[in-house]
């Protein structure tokens, strides 16, 4: 037998028999009614040194009990027969392929990224002011408005604007809660809490409305306050949708204007609110212009299916809202989401069927992406589309999500009916690397921007591993929008992932040569790193030209990725 061994071979060896035989029969092919909807309701989408290890980090998540799960080792005395796969159009992979185990017992994916030569120049932006610890600040998200870009530390609530490549403090988000309410801004958990997105209204210069994300401490009386939903759980924190206003002479906030649009009660500490965003395609007179989107995490921890996104509450949802206040309520709900009148979900809900959503981002076209990290094996790119089901907690990528289990262990193949749940696949599929039976991997997909400026990384979307590895990886947009992502499991496809490799211009300089390094060297060699389990937690923004960002919560620096500026 090879010795790159299809780890579903046995296990679920009925169903790949199943699979054989549907690639062979045109019976199988997807359903011509299968068209993912886009975000306008008419359209629809076509489809330095590296520093001596620090102590390890504490687990991410408590003990849990781990259900019993079914045995998928592989016996080398039984051969499989090989499925073949159909060729591909363009630049696509199939999304249901087996997981390969080597001699090692080490897991690869057939569909993870391959070196194709692109590079990204990077440069130092900006160095941060350290945190009130002490420590580097946990950046967290960058936003633009205008020409002006601001940067948001998730902890301490601040944000600062860039100017003259200078930080300059804009708003404490922190304070202004506490002097506010009285409750305070919640940090309990380190890598959930705090602020988690910020977006302008459109409107801004004239209404002055600006939208935080935060981790906030529950209120005394819950009674007193507007819930899409709330949890019977003990965690004294709630995810909260603020508002703020600003002067519309100066823009300078008015910290003051504390307005709670909604909160959301969650059971456990774990995947809660995450980033907002308006659509930048949209314009005046567009039935999306002043739409919010919310993005809100399953609220169960690490490697848990506890909670799911299925349910009948704001939990492992895409929202939409508008989030200005009417003279009946705090917000409105367009009348054009998908749940509206049903009472299976909330009417905020957009999409649903989500682990961990917490990064948005949008094409210029107005496409929806969602970075979402998945339990143990695969981590997820969707485009999101009105009222569909991403399939959390039944389905982790294009795999069933089994009731328990690890890398490798935790997931089985698609039925061959699998259509008829009507689950929306991800567009890009990153799997989890290590032994079979891996627990915690430490790999993350954070998401990113694609370019769309005419430089020479334009068309691409840019995404990241930013726990550990800070790998960095992109996909062609138009393999993106040309994923099959409904139907058969035979005809689901997932763009393909490429390596990027960075080019480290350390000294800004055009008369020395740029270094060849890996994001995490770059991380690693700052002066003002700090190790904490080897990790380089990276996070990508995207300034008012197109060009990206890469933010580290570990040596306090902002990079700017010079030849995504558009020529």
């Amino acid at each position: 037998m090879d010795e790159n061994k299809r780890l579903f071979g046995l296990s679920a060896r009925k169903a790949l028999i199943g699979l054989a035989c549907c690639l062979s029969l045109s019976a199988c092919s997807s359903s011509e009614s299968d068209d993912v909807a886009l975000l306008s309701d008419s359209s629809a989408a076509q489809v330095g040194n590296v520093p001596p290890a620090a102590p390890t980090a504490p687990e991410e998540s408590p003990e849990q009990d781990t259900p019993t799960v079914p045995d998928i080792s592989i016996d080398p005395d039984i051969p499989l027969a090989p499925v073949d796969l159909p060729d591909l159009p363009g630049e696509h992979l199939s999304a249901v392929s087996d997981p390969q185990v080597d001699a090692d017992n080490q897991i690869s994916w057939l569909f993870n990224a391959v070196d194709e030569g692109r590079q990204l120049v990077v440069e130092p932006f900006v160095e941060m002011p350290l945190a009130s610890n002490g420590r580097p600040a946990r950046w967290n998200d960058l936003e633009f408005f205008g020409d002006r870009l601001f940067v948001v530390d998730e902890q301490d609530g601040k944000v600062f604007e860039i100017t003259g490549g200078e930080p300059v403090l804009w708003f404490d988000i922190k304070s202004a809660i506490q002097s506010a309410t009285g409750r305070s801004l919640s940090i309990s958990n380190v890598f959930h809490g705090g602020v988690r997105g910020m977006a302008f209204h459109p409107d801004f210069e004239i209404n002055g409305k600006f939208y935080t994300s935060v981790m906030e401490q529950r209120p005394v009386d819950p009674s007193l306050h507007t819930y899409l939903s709330d949890s019977a759980g003990t965690v004294d924190a709630d995810s909260v949708l603020i508002e703020w206003t600003a002067s519309t002479n100066t823009l300078a906030i008015d910290a003051s204007s504390y307005r709670e649009v909604f909160r959301i009660g969650i059971p456990e500490y774990d995947h809660p609110i995450k980033q907002i965003a308006f659509n930048p395609s949209a314009v005046p007179g567009d039935a999306e212009y002043g739409l919010l989107y919310v993005a809100h995490g399953d609220g169960s921890v690490e490697s848990t299916t506890a909670v799911g996104g299925q349910g009948n509450n704001a939990l492992g949802k895409i929202l939409r809202i508008n989030p200005l206040a009417t003279a009946e309520s705090g917000f409105s709900v367009p009348q054009s989401n998908p749940f509206i009148n049903d009472a299976s979900l909330p009417d905020a809900v957009f999409s649903y069927g989500h682990r961990n959503p917490h990064h948005l981002s949008f094409t210029r076209a107005g496409q929806l992406l969602a970075a979402e990290t998945g339990r143990d094996n695969i981590d997820e790119v969707n485009l999101i589309a009105r009222g569909a089901d991403y399939g959390w907690a039944e389905r982790e990528g294009a795999y069933v999500q089994l009731a328990g289990g690890a890398l490798g262990t935790g997931i089985s193949a698609l039925p061959d009916d699998d259509a008829l749940n009507g689950y929306v696949y991800p567009v890009i599929q990153y799997g989890h690397t290590a032994v079979v039976g891996a627990a915690v991997t430490r790999q993350a997909l954070g998401g990113g921007f694609v370019v769309e400026n005419g430089s020479v990384l334009d068309g691409q979307y840019f995404y990241i591993d930013f726990v550990r590895s800070g790998q960095i990886f992109h996909s062609s947009l138009t393999d993106i929008l040309q994923a099959t992502t409904r139907g058969a499991p035979s005809t689901l496809t997932v763009a393909k992932s490429y390596l990027a490799t960075v080019a480290f211009d350390h000294d800004a300089n055009a008369d020395t040569e740029a270094l060849d390094n890996s994001m995490q060297e770059v991380v690693f060699s700052a002066n003002g790193f700090i190790n904490f389990d080897g990790r380089v937690d990276v996070r990508i923004g995207q300034g008012p030209r197109g060009e990206l960002y890469l933010m580290s919560k570990r040596n306090n620096q902002i990079y700017r990725v010079s030849n995504s500026l558009p020529q």
